[in-house]
Order: C-alpha cells, then sequence, then structure tokens
C-alpha cells in the first residue's frame, strides 16, 4: 500500500469535512456525515469491504423443502440481519444465525438483508426471492402430427411436455421404516417434504404386500385421523398430523409417464382411483376429488356411495398459489415464480378485449412458444402447473386461483396442457382442465379446439 499517497488523500477528506459544519451523526446510519467518513477512511487504506449479503443459490431460483439458502457478508465477524416481510431491514431485525429453508419457513416471500457491524455500521440491502417447486410430469417422449411416440427433437416438438420437462424432477426418500416402530412405513417426498404412507391403505411392509381393500370418503378421513393416535399418541411412524392429501397433494405424485406413480418409492400401488380429501366446489356436501392412478386424471366422486383406497399424508399443506397483476398483461405467481398469460389468444393481450379464438394442440402449442409477451419466454403449461390453478376453496366457476385477474372469458373453457395422455392407446388426446369444474381430463381430443394459457417461466 502507498501510505505516503494515502496519506494526503487520507487529509483531502479531513479538510473537505472542516469547510463545513462538522455534523457527524450517527455512525451506524449510511445517510450520516460520519458513516460516509468512516467509509471513505476505511477504503483509503484498503480496509474496507461494502458489507453486501450473498445468497448460496440464485435469487429467483426453485429450492426444495429440503434446500437451504445460507447467507454470508464480505465483512468478517459483521451479523447479519434480515426480514420476510418486504421492509427493509435495520439493526434490530431478525437475526441469521443458520441456514434459511424458504420454501419451508415462509412460501414466496423475499428476503432482505444488511450486515450489522461490531461497531454498528450498516451495510447495504441485498435481496433475493425463491420459490416452491412445481414437480415434473415425468413425460419424457414426443409426438408427431400423426400422433405416433417419437424421442423428443428440439427442432421438431418444441413446446410439448416431453421435451420441455419443466419443473424439479421427483425425488423421495423412501420407504423407510420407523426406528421405533418398524412396522409403520414411509416415504419422504424431498420436494415438498410431504411425509407419506408408503403403501395405500390395507397393505403393509416395505413391499406393500396385501389385498387392496377400499372405503368411501368419511371412512377415509377417518382413518388417517386415526393414525394420530396410534403408539400410544405417538402417531404413525412417531409423527402427528395425519390426514387425508388434498387434490394437488395427491396429484403431485402422479406421473404422466408408465408407471403413473414412483414404484421404487410407492410399491405395488393401488391401480385405480385414490380418494383426496378436497370437496368438489360445484357440490362440496356430496362430492369429493379422486386422483386416477389408473388414468392421470383428477375428477370427483360422490362421498358416500363409492369406495377406492386412499393413501394418508403428514407434513405442511400444499401451499396455494399466490397471482398479482403486473399490468403489463401477466399475472405472476409468487408462490412458484411463473408468469400467466392475462388474456386467452385472439384477445387483447393487456385489456383482454375482443373475442378469444380456439385452437388444436399443436396449434396452441406453437402459439404459445411464439409468444414474446413482456418480453418473455413462455410456453404451454404442462398438466403440474395447470393443476396448481384449480382453486377447489372458490363458491362460482371459474375454478381457479385468482378468477378475477383473469379474462372474464375464462368461464367454461377446457384449457390444455402440453402433456399427451400417457395411454398407448389414446395417443391423439391430452390432459386438460376444466374451469366450470375445477377437474382434470384424459380425453380432450388434440384435433378439436380449444382454448389454453401460456406460461413462464422455472
Amino acid at each position: 500500500m502507498n501510505l505516503g499517497k494515502n496519506f494526503f488523500i487520507i487529509l483531502l477528506v479531513l479538510f473537505s469535512a472542516g469547510c463545513g459544519p462538522l455534523k457527524f451523526g450517527n455512525p451506524s446510519d449510511p445517510n450520516s456525515s460520519q458513516f460516509t467518513y468512516n467509509r471513505i477512511l476505511l477504503c483509503v487504506l484498503g480496509l474496507c469491504s461494502d458489507g453486501t449479503v450473498s445468497f448460496s443459490r440464485p435469487s429467483l431460483s426453485v429450492v426444495a423443502y429440503s434446500e437451504s439458502v445460507s447467507l454470508s457478508s464480505n465483512i468478517s465477524g459483521a451479523s447479519i440481519r434480515y426480514t420476510i416481510d418486504g421492509t427493509d431491514p435495520n439493526s434490530s431485525s431478525l437475526l441469521y444465525e443458520g441456514p434459511l429453508y424458504p420454501s419451508k419457513d415462509f412460501v414466496g416471500k423475499p428476503i432482505k438483508a444488511i450486515s450489522v457491524t461490531s461497531s454498528g455500521q450498516v451495510g447495504p440491502v441485498s435481496q433475493a426471492q425463491f420459490f416452491f417447486p412445481v414437480v415434473r410430469t415425468e413425460q419424457n417422449v414426443c409426438y408427431t402430427t400423426s400422433t405416433t411416440v417419437v424421442a423428443c427433437d428440439s427442432g421438431l416438438h418444441r413446446g410439448q411436455d416431453g421435451l420441455v420437462q419443466s419443473g424439479k424432477s421427483q425425488s423421495y426418500s423412501g420407504p423407510n421404516a420407523n426406528s421405533e416402530f418398524p412396522s409403520d412405513i414411509t416415504t419422504t417426498d424431498l420436494n415438498t417434504g410431504l411425509v407419506w404412507q408408503t403403501c395405500n391403505y390395507s397393505k403393509t411392509g416395505l413391499t406393500c404386500t396385501g389385498s387392496d381393500l377400499t372405503g368411501n370418503w368419511s371412512t377415509a378421513v377417518s382413518y388417517c385421523s386415526s393414525l394420530n393416535s396410534m403408539n400410544g399418541g405417538k402417531g404413525y411412524a412417531n409423527l402427528t398430523g395425519w390426514r387425508l392429501p388434498s387434490i394437488q397433494e395427491s396429484y403431485s405424485l402422479l406421473r404422466q409417464a408408465s408407471p403413473s406413480i414412483s414404484s421404487t418409492n410407492f410399491p405395488n400401488n393401488y391401480n385405480n382411483y385414490m380418494l383426496t380429501a378436497t370437496s368438489d366446489p360445484t357440490n362440496p356436501s356430496t362430492n369429493a376429488y379422486a386422483i386416477g392412478f389408473v388414468n392421470q386424471v383428477a375428477t370427483v366422486t360422490p362421498k358416500s356411495s363409492n369406495t377406492y383406497s386412499y393413501r394418508c399424508v403428514t407434513g405442511s399443506s400444499h401451499p396455494s398459489s399466490s397471482l398479482a397483476d403486473k399490468g403489463d398483461g401477466t399475472l405472476f405467481d409468487s408462490t412458484t415464480g411463473r408468469y400467466w398469460t392475462k388474456c386467452l389468444a385472439g384477445e387483447g393481450s393487456l385489456d383482454c378485449s375482443g373475442t378469444p379464438t380456439s385452437q388444436t394442440w399443436l396449434q396452441a402449442v406453437d402459439y404459445c412458444s411464439s409468444l414474446t409477451l413482456a418480453s418473455k419466454t413462455w410456453r404451454m403449461p404442462n398438466i403440474n402447473e395447470l393443476i396448481w390453478l384449480i382453486n377447489p376453496s372458490a363458491t362460482t366457476a371459474p375454478y381457479v386461483q385468482g378468477a378475477n385477474l383473469f379474462t372474464s372469458d375464462l368461464n367454461a373453457k377446457t384449457l390444455l396442457s402440453s402433456s399427451t395422455w400417457v395411454n398407448v392407446s389414446y395417443p391423439n388426446t391430452v390432459v386438460a382442465i376444466q374451469t366450470n369444474n375445477g377437474q382434470g381430463v384424459n380425453s380432450i381430443d388434440k384435433t378439436v379446439s380449444n382454448y389454453s394459457l401460456c406460461v413462464s417461466g422455472p
């Protein structure tokens, strides 16, 4: 270091301070003169760092429930203070003491952080945001115009689910026998953090042996609740909070491939519909959703008369989409990090004026892939992304999250996905959702015109 040169710079700084009223103020306040002069002196001596907080993962990335984000300051020994409510942090904000788990503890909320030195100096605000994972459908093949199943080619099949494979790959730990209660077998979803009974009702062991017994909806709800009092109140597998899963939780296990569920992690699965806790929004007192592990759909079934199998789950409930209008023809979901088109094809992209245009599946795939709205890269959503939009709590159609933010023409529409039904006998049908009843269907002919929203993001 050239101390002679720096000495004269220091004198210049001090002289400039003396040319006016000397009101240094609080040295911890970045806006005070004292803070500024301290920073200048340290930097001249080659001893300064700006106190920037760094994040161990890129901002705007997807993190699984089990994945953490670490914070670090470029000032050795400085503490880190942060907020997750959108406000700027100060020296009294939450103290960072170890890795954070955004998808576990504060889904979709921004982290704002600062460094605070032992002398009270505060660094600049750093910000990052992370998103909850939408799991992949695991579809890995594509389709020609003649509905032939082929290997995916980026030049021929752009926008198809099998090529894009948007989302986090399914990832599980299990089957695992509990150490204290070894007959209790569970499988943990490392993306969502949900802990599942490995076997559907009535089957046991690490390989899920036994017969498939079924029950109606109320029987399934009661059975899952009863798991909490097992093992002297410790709960099944030493866990409580057991319940029948929601439609989105159950659908997250489904694969748009063969087999329809991971046979490694859920062996000998019931090859039929499985009950969920979610009531049919069009008839909540009578019907409930059931997920078709035999046909990849989300349909409804009478709660009392029809009987199917079921699998119980525990853990934090599946979060919902949280949509906001960005004012540029897009809606942003801060839960998943995805942008949606506000309007349908044929409508004005900003105000949804005009008449929506229906399209065949290939036309819709091409339309979304060619869209340049708000300078983003768009594609047709896969079925898992569309299932996220279903809102069973809505009291009127359309049964989608943030329905009032989308075009007013969204009701009574079949929304196509980029996912083809995996039944080899029906390669010309696509999986879709229906907004007038909130159901997922698999019988939509690719050559028949329907509607689509486009999606952009991780």
